[in-house]
């Protein structure tokens, strides 16, 4: 039986990151402007680094990150990882610098809509002449429910783009993020050791 080739998709709506560039939410709220014309954000509260490496936990709750397509959940006491926290740290290649601080290690289920893949006569590059059962193609996440130590800090965010001005109207605005007010978030598989290709960053 012959295998369906497949395609990586490493962006679809609201990823990050695993797109190859930052993309951020435009918080505006309580926001300044300067005499150049930027807007600031108002500052984040101070960031302070414990010891290195991290004191590795349990997720106690689930969490999400809607604006990464991420999803973590609770692992059940019975799982044991392969892998420790600090052998999962050295693969991560964290350093405590003035634009990542505050990194955490938590052990969980990651589950994440993106990267995924899809049938690669569904990818392009001109969708007008795809197949038809393409319209009905679903993705194929690649992360899904895996047992994961994952990782989190806080980083400078990315440029932040806004939309492109009607014609001639004056572009708005630049939003100027604060320091360290972005967070990034990895993970490293606690049963291989292998750490996932993709850090995704979004506000804090």
């Amino acid at each position: 039986m012959a295998l369906r080739n497949e395609a990586l998709l490493l962006c679809l709506p609201l990823a990050l990151l695993a797109c190859g560039q930052v993309a951020q939410v435009n918080r505006q709220n309580n926001a300044t402007t300067t005499s150049s014309g930027q807007t600031e954000t108002p500052a984040p509260s101070p960031c302070v680094e414990g010891p290195l490496p991290p004191q590795g936990g349990r997720l106690s709750a689930p969490r999400d990150y809607p604006n990464l397509q991420t999803h973590l959940t609770v692992v059940e006491t019975s799982a044991q990882p392969t892998v420790s926290a600090a052998q999962a740290f050295a693969q991560v290649g964290y350093q405590s610098t003035s634009s990542s601080c505050g990194v955490t290690e938590e052990l969980a289920y990651w589950t994440s809509d993106t990267p995924a893949t899809m049938p690669t006569e569904c990818a392009g590059p001109d969708l007008s002449r795809v197949p038809a059962y393409c319209k009905s193609a679903s993705t194929k996440p690649i992360y899904q429910h895996v047992l994961a130590w994952v990782f989190t800090w806080r980083t400078d965010c990315g440029p932040v783009l806004g939309p492109v001005p009607p014609p001639g109207q004056t572009p708005g605005s630049e939003l100027v993020p604060a320091r360290l007010s972005c967070t990034s978030i990895t993970f490293v598989d606690a049963t291989t050791g292998k750490r996932s290709e993709y850090t995704s960053q979004a506000p804090t």
